[in-house]
């Protein structure tokens, strides 16, 4: 109240309208007669009613790729008119979308891709991801004396490589993907007598460069020497190149061939030794032939070792000789025939002389 024609400030507006901003007042209610700002000066001419005016808020949801790349324009649109939030553009390599959350970790309020919002505030919604599902796959491998230690796999995560015939390992998928069982044949020998393989102890640091090793021909050594008197090499030669070794210590190889060697197996290798500077066949005394495996422990710069020097690299040609050409157990060598034949001729000899006598 004030005196007639005595302008005076309107009181300041105290009114609250939920989703709405004051925007001043107005003589009627739906804002059609004299409008009067906030706090403004009425003259007091005569009384009167002004009625609130109110101007609707627009709130703004504002999308964060949380990690993910690309980018979207913010979306707005008036208090409590419920909108569909624009759909997702954001990508990330090897995820899929999963949804909106108001906290970055996920921990807030969840909202689907295009789901509808109130817009009852303005806030911020964070991109939440999930792995996509990768299948483990196997790559294809040729036939390797060795183990194979690189490309296993063309998806997915390898698992170690078992030593068998076949090598096997797994590929094994992430988000949910599924486990590929892997393998790859061993190489064949030289001679196509079968498959075989090489496996080296993880001792000392040793690894094969299997670039320079494997299985090879009698003939591929330096001058083709002749082979030691009375022997064959039914499954040729393996060829090994070690690296990466503590200079002069041992490594231990197993090599496994395609049948058991027969009783009297002898290691054979060509190169030089302490004794013998010049490259010659010796039997090596550091084998031991169980079943179908010669177990070999090499030693840098000693027999056995073709450069005859400590310097993390062994060089080593051999291959199990086999005394008249057996291949097998239980097919006699010449000399146990011979035994046989001698043994037949004794008897008929004694038998023709106990008849005489009689």
């Amino acid at each position: 109240s004030a005196n007639y024609n005595v302008a005076t400030a309107l009181t300041s507006n105290t009114f609250t309208k939920t989703g709405y901003t004051f925007a001043g007042w107005n003589t009627v209610a739906g804002g059609g007669g004299t409008p009067y700002a906030n706090a403004a000066s009425y003259p007091f001419t005569a009384s009167t009613t002004l009625y609130a005016q109110w101007t609707i808020n627009q709130y703004t949801v504002t999308f964060d790729a949380n990690t993910g790349t690309g980018s979207m324009t913010a979306q707005s649109a008036n208090y409590n008119v419920a909108t569909a939030l624009t759909s997702n553009t954001f990508t990330k390599t090897g995820y899929t979308f999963a949804g909106w959350n108001t906290a970055a970790n996920g921990s807030g309020t969840p909202y689907a891709n295009a789901a509808s919002y109130a817009f009852t505030g303005s806030t911020t919604l964070y991109a939440q991801w999930t792995s996509a599902a990768v299948n483990g796959a196997c790559a294809t491998l040729a036939a390797t004396a060795f183990a194979p230690a690189t490309g296993l796999c063309t998806s997915g995560t390898a698992s170690a490589v078992a030593n068998g015939s076949p090598w096997t390992w797994s590929c094994t998928g992430s988000g949910g993907g599924t486990t590929a069982s892997c393998s790859a044949p061993n190489a064949s020998t030289a001679t196509g007598s079968g498959t075989g393989r090489a496996v080296v102890a993880a001792t000392n640091g040793w690894v094969v460069d299997a670039a320079s090793s494997g299985f090879v021909a009698t003939s591929s050594l330096s001058g083709s020497p002749a082979l030691p008197p009375g022997y064959t090499f039914p499954h040729g030669l393996m060829s090994l190149r070690l690296t990466t070794g503590t200079a002069g210590s041992s490594a231990a190889v197993d090599i496994t061939y395609p049948a058991a060697l027969p009783a009297g197996t002898v290691y054979w290798k060509y190169g030089r030794t302490a004794s013998n500077n010049t490259a010659h066949w010796y039997q090596f005394a550091g084998a031991v032939i169980s079943g179908s495996t010669v177990t070999l422990t090499l030693t840098d710069g000693a027999d056995g070792d073709d450069d005859m020097t400590a310097n993390s690299v062994i060089a080593d040609p051999g291959g199990p000789g086999v005394l008249g050409g057996a291949v097998g157990p239980g097919i006699p060598t010449l000399s146990e025939w011979g035994l046989i034949m001698l043994s037949g001729l004794l008897a008929i000899f004694g038998l023709r002389q106990g008849r005489r006598r009689a």
